[in-house]
């Protein structure tokens, strides 16, 4: 009922709206693997490992008002500021970039994290306190805000989707 609910009330906000896409420079991570020199790679800090340096973001602009009514923004890091061993939960620097952006966009406005591709980048630093992950995340937050400020217009009157079924083969269950 309640997944009825809220798209009855999504279906009454419809609105025609503009959407963006925006890129701004940021670094909230790391690249965790290190190559030796016998071959073997293992986890670290590889200072000169590749990372994604900036946020993207993709926005939906009201037609009426020209506010954003969704935020989606992306950054590639594993969030893993906050240590496993912590008591706390913690939504970790996602968290506090999604409030960082909404302190900046209307009440109404929708904020959303995407992990971006990070099959190799942590947070940094890593698995620390909630402090660094806040602050990590008003960093990343900011530049969101900067990324939407200075988006472009996406050209287009359809969006077309694909979908394309791909089986991967797995290893059989143990018995």
């Amino acid at each position: 009922q309640k997944l009825v609910d809220a798209v009855r009330e999504a279906k009454t906000r419809l609105e025609p709206a503009d959407l963006k896409t925006g890129r701004a420079p940021v670094k909230v991570g790391i690249n965790r693997r290190i190559t030796g020199p016998d071959g073997y790679t293992y986890m670290g800090w590889n200072r000169a490992g590749l990372i994604v340096p900036w946020v993207s973001t993709l926005s939906a602009h009201s037609n009426r008002t020209g506010d954003p009514i969704f935020v989606l923004f992306e950054h590639a890091a594993h969030p893993v500021t906050v240590p496993h061993t912590s008591k706390l939960v913690s939504a970790d620097f996602p968290g506090a970039a999604v409030a960082t952006i909404r302190k900046e966009v209307p009440h109404e406005c929708i904020v959303a994290f995407g992990q971006g591709c990070s099959a190799n980048i942590n947070s940094f630093p890593l698995r620390t306190t909630h402090e660094d992950a806040q602050a990590a995340g008003m960093k990343l937050g900011e530049a969101a805000v900067v990324a939407v400020g200075k988006s472009n217009s996406i050209s287009g009157s359809t969006i077309h989707a694909k979908t394309i079924p791909t089986l991967l083969p797995t290893m059989p269950l143990p018995s």
